[in-house]
């Protein structure tokens, strides 16, 4: 009596029984896949091999043409990736920093009110102490009603101030628009500082102007 032989799917689809020539027959045309599980009646399990002579190629399962098509756009894609991601990068960064300056700004325009607020109180005069803003925030901080706010700049987050505001009358500013108040302690990455005026309003100052502005005691050298 020949043997019988039963086929197992992956999914668990049994099939059979095979004599040996039906299984040598299923195993050349390709109907047994080599993840199949060949069995017997007593549990014992078999290679395809055995049901083909020695020197015959057995078929191999071919990829799907959708395999090839992925590995081949895959191949594309992530060279291009990663120039896109060298483009993107250096924009992600300048937008980050862009929008760490406008937070800045905004701290600074509120620091501009309180000191005007100020000013109101004490006969149109500056704080006694205008060197850095931790030295005024004695004065002002109380018209902030907040805590004293610091710059958004990975360099420094602190302002320096203008020492020769100190104690200084307003109708003496002969241009408060370009008359520096507080400032960015180091320049941003962009070669800028921010700054806010004696009018209050605060603005992005190039590097090269900052420096003329401190040999003109302060006072920016360009109209806002």
């Amino acid at each position: 009596m020949n043997a019988e032989y039963f086929v197992t799917k992956p999914n668990g689809e049994r099939t059979g029984p095979f004599d040996e020539d039906a299984m040598a027959t299923m195993v050349k045309s390709g109907a047994v896949a080599p993840e199949d599980r060949i069995e017997d009646g007593q549990g014992g399990t078999y290679e395809r091999s055995v049901f083909v002579p020695a020197g015959t190629n057995l078929p191999v399962k071919k990829l799907s043409p959708w395999v090839w098509v992925a590995i081949g756009a895959a191949a594309l894609c992530l060279p291009c990736g990663a120039v896109l991601a060298a483009v993107l990068f250096p924009v992600f960064a300048q937008a980050r920093v862009a929008a760490k300056q406008s937070s800045t700004l905004n701290e600074l325009t509120y620091v501009g009110i309180a000191v005007q607020s100020y000013t109101v109180d004490h006969d149109d005069k500056f704080p006694p102490a205008m060197a850095t803003l931790d030295e005024a925030w004695p004065s002002i901080g109380g018209y902030a009603k907040s805590p004293m706010p610091q710059s958004y700049n990975d360099a420094s987050p602190k302002f320096l101030g203008n020492q020769e505001l100190s104690a200084k009358a307003i109708k003496e500013i002969q241009d408060p628009r370009r008359t520096y108040m507080f400032f960015d302690a180091a320049p941003w990455m962009t070669g800028s500082r921010c700054v806010v005026f004696a009018d209050s309003h605060a603005s992005r100052v190039t590097e090269v102007r900052i420096n003329t502005s401190i040999a003109n005691h302060l006072v920016d050298t360009e109209e806002p």
